[in-house]
């Protein structure tokens, strides 16, 4: 069911006037986009005052790009009906692989290797009697790739993604504002609570399928160097074999110049604050530029959204995909913290055909 989209509003503090029409060669799979003024005042702001000089975009992933209630397929050990998140899906789908290869810390002695990660997958998701907090909830999805090596995950999601045919869960019309980001001389990040080495290697898929270089060309997917790969996120760090630990990956959230976390924030992930951190602590200073940019779906997103449209002296910008939670009550309102003069937001409703 590819995804595409039914309606636009533009909320802003003030909304110019777009003489120009929009090169709809550009984007693809906008039904609407001869007649929008909406896609037209996104792509003013692509083309305007802070192009070709590698100003950041930022976009969150699940359930801004990629549908996050994708229905668990036929013949998996869960009852019809059931819907997850694309990282969570890919784990119930290679329990369901006779591959040692994937997911090795849960091949125990007792043969029970699908029964382990589906009730781990449980707990992580708020399917069983006891809640996960919300640094845990991070920690520990992102362990579950112990003892994997970069490769395997590649290899893995790359097969996840074609015999699940999980193009049909990518917000195209959004993924084409993504590749006009690139295209006009923005670095794009991408920050996420999922584990980065998953979301590398399903972007390395998507761009083969679409033709779009969604990741700078010097980041191998099969074996990727974050610190390249402009993709933030949940994982833990690589042993003394290369292959993943229990030690959570701090390199995103904390403060610049320290060996390590301080103790105040050593228990923060990369969602909500954390991605508001990920962005000023990681992303800004590796990029050497502003982040004028950021698209989002969710209340997590609100402080990262929050943090773009507050800078003073840029021209700012930001897309808020199906917003929910308290994300969707600050559009309502559209009141993020008193906007600096100019900042836009356009607000996104994305459809099955």
């Amino acid at each position: 069911m590819i995804k595409k989209i039914i309606a636009l509003a533009v909320m802003a503090a003030s909304l110019p006037a777009f003489a120009a029409s929009v090169n709809c060669n550009n984007y693809p799979h906008w039904s609407d986009c001869a007649g929008s003024p909406q896609l037209a005042a996104i792509d003013a702001f692509i083309h305007g005052a802070n192009a070709g000089k590698g100003d950041v975009a930022v976009f969150d992933w699940d359930g801004t790009l990629f549908d996050e209630k994708i229905p668990v397929p036929p013949g998996f050990h869960y009852e019809v009906g059931h819907e997850f998140a694309g990282q969570p899906l890919w784990f119930l789908w290679g329990a369901e692989q006779n591959n040692p290869a994937y997911f090795p810390a849960f091949d125990t002695a007792d043969g029970d290797k699908l029964a382990n990660i589906y009730r781990r997958n449980d707990y992580q998701e708020g399917n069983s009697n006891v809640s996960v907090d919300d640094y845990s909830k991070f920690d520990e999805t992102a362990s579950i790739e112990l003892g994997m090596t970069p490769s395997d995950v590649y290899n893995s999601v790359s097969a996840f993604y074609s015999q699940e045919n999980l193009i049909q869960y990518a917000y195209l019309p959004m993924l084409d504002v993504v590749n006009q980001f690139i295209q006009n001389g923005y670095q794009v990040y991408f920050v996420s609570g999922s584990n980065p080495y998953y979301l590398i290697s399903l972007l390395a898929n998507i761009s083969q399928t679409l033709g779009y270089n969604l990741l700078p060309k010097n980041c191998d997917p099969s074996n990727p160097n974050l610190d390249v790969c402009h993709v933030t996120g949940n994982a833990t760090k690589l042993d003394v074999n290369g292959r993943f630990s229990l030690v959570y990956d701090d390199r995103f959230v904390k403060l610049p110049g320290l060996p390590n976390q301080s103790d105040d924030l050593e228990h923060i992930p990369v969602d909500s604050e954390g991605k508001e951190f990920a962005i000023a602590r990681y992303v800004v200073p590796q990029a050497g530029h502003p982040a004028v940019f950021y698209a989002g779906n969710s209340g997590g997103d609100y402080e990262a959204i929050d943090l773009i449209l507050n800078q003073p002296n840029l021209s700012t910008f930001s897309i808020a995909v199906n917003p929910r939670g308290t994300l969707l009550d600050e559009v309502t309102a559209y009141d993020p913290g008193n906007p600096a003069p100019g900042a836009k937001m356009a607000v996104v409703t994305e459809s099955p055909n």
